[in-house]
């Protein structure tokens, strides 16, 4: 069974909402930079990977059904932090910083032709949104498997 699995150093970013815009009487959507700089940010560290481990693009060629697990470690607060008795563990984030379902389709999207042929293949999707440990830094893993009838994440 062939796996996946990539580290893209940084905070999560979650994919914003298209914007619309009227030029020369025509109507546009396009997409905010900083969604657009994450997703290449994304790109780039998938394409990094695929090369150090020398496997061809896309890793997940069409008819390949994936598991994706995407975990996102936002850092700690200043505002949390401890001197003396570190804080030594994760905690779920409940907050309404930024949607799971949103951090998925920036991941996922910045895969299309790098990775796998279209997001579409992802069957089974996993989001982690997690507060780091103390001196854990900000960053996104994104693990993928062919998906079996048996073979989960």
């Amino acid at each position: 069974m062939k796996s996946f699995e990539v580290t893209i150093p940084g905070r999560p970013a979650a994919q914003g909402r298209p914007r619309a815009t009227k030029r020369g009487g025509f109507a546009g959507v396009y997409e905010d930079a900083k969604s657009r700089d994450a997703k290449a940010m994304a790109r780039d560290a998938y394409v990094r990977e695929l090369f150090r481990v020398a496997v061809s693009v896309p890793a997940f060629p069409r008819p390949a059904l994936l598991s994706c697990l995407i975990e996102c470690v936002f850092a700690l607060p200043a505002g949390k932090r401890r001197k003396r008795k570190p804080l030594p563990g994760r905690e779920w984030l409940a907050s309404s910083q930024c949607d799971a379902d949103n951090l998925a389709k920036l991941y996922l999207d910045a895969g299309n032709g790098v990775l796998w042929d279209d997001d579409s293949q992802v069957v089974e999707l996993i989001v982690w949104r997690v507060r780091g440990a103390q001196d854990e830094p900000a960053r996104t893993i994104v693990h993928v498997v062919e998906a079996g009838l048996n073979g989960r994440l």
